[in-house]
């Protein structure tokens, strides 16, 4: 069941993006979207992103928003 977002920073989203540059490369993107705002509250851009990767993101998303 999806939740609708009643409030800023009652329910988040994050979703990865990949694209390649000009010369073939790989990168991705980490983004974590504020659902009722739509204020992106992070992007992480790396070449790999690992499951840690998206737990620190998500930790100092945390601990910078949740007061």
């Amino acid at each position: 069941m999806r939740l609708r977002p009643e409030r800023p920073g009652h329910v988040w989203s994050y979703d990865f993006v990949e694209h390649r540059t000009h010369n073939g490369r790989k990168y991705r993107m980490l983004n974590v979207i504020d659902e009722f705002t739509r204020e992106c509250l992070a992007i992480r851009v790396s070449r790999k992103l690992k499951a840690h990767d998206v737990i620190d993101v998500l930790s100092e998303v945390v601990s910078r928003v949740v007061v």
